[in-house]
């Protein structure tokens, strides 16, 4: 106990995950009433007004509960992104890890490619050739945004796992597995991946932070990737907006992101939400690597 609080970043990502996970398991024992049907045409509700903490959304909607089921299906999302990368980058990265030579180069070099490109370009440019080439479902367009955010990804997590491994493969204990005729498979996961177990622990809680804030990206800037569909409403003085149907983080900060001038919360409010997720997840990753590091 004494060394966990000697950790303050996992201290603080471990309370800070204790109120989000409290927050979004309110709409399950709490009645918000009907929060998900658009509401006759009026101006949106600023915050505390009739009754509504966080205000009303474009369409009238009561923001609090579409923030927290938000919370919970962009969160749902990211993980499977997240597991999706870590299933094909982990045996990718091991073996480049521990063979070196051409593979190693292979993955580097993909990763550095990877990363000079920005993240919204490649997912974005992804969805409009599949979309000018294909008329597609929306479901369709989920997965191929899903698969677009997991390739986009997968050289970066494959070359640090790479790295980590590199950083194993000559140590005596491995040496000695190798010396004693130890199969290559057995050596990687009964003797290497071991050791980096916890610094990849703490590899995924950062790439998870990563992903979050490439989905809100890509809702912002790229009305395509909104999860869950779209629809039009009427607002005072002749204005129309178009409304997420799904309550997803990133849908609601870019279909709201056009009338921020005249109604802040509707923006703000899910971008508060998002970022107070992904800093739990980078504080998570800073306190998995000081705590693995002091127990080696």
């Amino acid at each position: 106990m004494r060394r966990l609080f000697r950790n303050p970043p996992l201290v603080w990502s471990l309370l800070l995950a204790l109120v989000l996970l409290v927050a979004m398991a309110l709409p399950s024992v709490v009645d918000f009433g009907d929060y998900a049907t658009v509401q006759k045409v009026r101006a949106p509700l600023a915050p505390g007004e009739d009754g509504f903490i966080l205000g009303s959304d474009l369409a009238g909607r009561n923001l609090l509960p579409r923030v927290l089921v938000g919370m919970r299906l962009t969160l749902l999302v990211g993980l499977g992104v997240l597991l999706l990368r870590a299933v094909l980058a982990l045996p990718l990265g091991l073996l480049a890890g521990w063979r070196g030579g051409w593979l190693a180069r292979v993955v580097s070099a993909t990763a550095a490619g990877a990363s000079a490109v920005p993240t919204l370009i490649v997912v974005a440019l992804v969805l409009r050739i599949f979309s000018s080439v294909l008329t597609l479902s929306r479901p369709v367009q989920y997965l191929i945004y899903a698969a677009a955010l997991v390739l986009v990804g997968l050289p970066r997590l494959a070359d640090q796992i790479a790295n980590l491994a590199g950083s194993v493969k000559n140590m005596p204990h491995v040496e000695a597995a190798l010396s004693l005729g130890a199969t290559q498979w057995r050596i990687i996961t009964r003797h290497l991946f071991p050791v980096i177990r916890g610094d990849l622990l703490a590899a995924l809680a950062a790439e998870l932070a990563l992903v979050l804030v490439a989905m809100g990206h890509m809702a912002i800037f790229d009305a395509s990737a909104v999860i869950g569909g779209v629809t039009m409403v009427q607002l005072e003085y002749g204005r129309h907006a178009n409304v997420e149907l799904v309550p997803e983080l990133g849908a609601m900060m870019g279909l709201s992101k056009g009338l921020i001038r005249y109604y802040w919360w509707p923006a703000v409010v899910p971008a508060v939400a998002l970022g107070l997720i992904i800093a739990c997840f980078q504080l998570l990753a800073d306190g998995l690597r000081r705590w693995w590091l002091r127990r080696a």
